[in-house]
């Protein structure tokens, strides 16, 4: 039987009913791989923020099967996020939630796969499965994202209350209506602007510089270091630049598609759309150093000091916990 983001109040408090003779829910784990990992980490962060009364963590399918953690159990919730059913490492994770006597909560776009055998809740999120749907502007890890978290939210609620419960922050609003205007956008036509050419007389030489083409924008991608003042920073970019050889043209493809940019077909040349315009002036105007190649600087270097011993991963994710934390907190507005 499976269940849809709607049910999961209830699941939770049919979890929590079975669990009270045995110790109560002491533990919650988040786990995927890859993207539907990624999609659980609002969720693990609501708990780190929110929750004293329960444990709870973002681990990897794979770590968690082979290193488990020591009090999971039948006191724990597992809720695994696995699109089409059919990770290796994930399926092998819900087996050990079954066996270990844990609630087993799986997020899936499939009600029938091999994973849902292991499952005591599956619950459905939709997704547009049509051979173009990569054509279109969809966050299809929105509901996904919600559904992590609205069980998140209600072993909070259901445990030790919330007191924020009956009023969502802004931000928690804001995805929902994210969701459903970019669900609706599917239905409308291109947008279409007015135009407005204005041409200025300069005397002199001075000229813009020269646009980007769709080859130099990736050398530009590959040497973005060559754009930080700071040495040492400059320095720990250098082999890295944004992006990786295999991947730059796929960012810039990806980019057109989404209708960020348009790359003219004659010139190659690459110009901003107004949609990308706007996207760029809010990300400007709210999170400015996102925009700062010193910022993916500063994480090499991190990760360069983790590698030669310098410091420990553990100080390393907790400065970049803070920092993504402080941006979240940055952009929630709590009643």
């Amino acid at each position: 039987m499976s269940y849809t983001s709607k049910d999961i109040k209830n699941i939770v408090a049919e979890i929590l009913e079975n669990k009270k003779d045995k110790g109560g829910v002491k533990s919650l784990y988040f786990v995927g791989c890859g993207g539907s990992l990624g999609a659980l980490y609002p969720a693990k962060t609501f708990m780190e923020k929110e929750c004293s009364n329960i444990k709870s963590a973002l681990i990897n399918s794979n770590e968690f099967v082979h290193s488990t953690p020591k009090d999971f159990g039948e006191n724990s919730i597992i809720c695994l996020s696995c699109h089409k059913g059919n990770t290796p490492e994930t399926i092998a994770a819900a087996k050990l939630g079954k066996e270990k006597g844990a609630a087993v909560i799986i997020l899936t776009w499939l009600e029938e796969s091999e994973i849902v055998e292991f499952g005591d809740y599956i619950i459905q999120y939709s997704f547009d499965a049509s051979p173009d749907h990569l054509k279109g502007d969809i966050d299809y890890a929105g509901e996904k994202t919600m559904c992590a978290l609205l069980v998140a939210v209600e072993t909070l609620q259901q445990t030790a209350g919330y007191e924020n419960y009956d009023k969502l922050p802004e931000l928690q609003k804001q995805i929902y209506k994210l969701i459903v205007k970019r669900f609706l956008a599917i239905f409308y036509p291109p947008a279409e602007y007015n135009k407005v050419q204005v041409t200025v007389d300069v005397e002199g030489e001075t000229l813009p510089p020269s646009r980007y083409n769709s080859g130099s924008i990736i050398l530009t991608m590959e040497n973005a270091g060559k754009l930080i003042e700071d040495e040492e920073l400059r320095e720990q970019i250098k082999g890295a630049g944004i992006g990786t050889s295999a991947t730059r043209g796929e960012i810039i493809k990806k980019l057109e598609r989404i209708k960020y940019i348009d790359i003219n077909s004659k010139t190659q040349i690459v110009t901003p759309t107004k949609k990308g315009e706007v996207i760029y002036d809010v990300v400007m105007n709210s999170m400015p150093d996102m925009l700062n190649p010193k910022l993916t600087a500063s994480w090499e270097k991190g990760l360069d000091m983790v590698a030669k011993k310098e410091i420990k991963s553990d100080e390393f994710m907790e400065k970049l916990e803070k920092y993504i934390n402080a941006k979240f907190d940055k952009l929630v507005v709590k009643y």
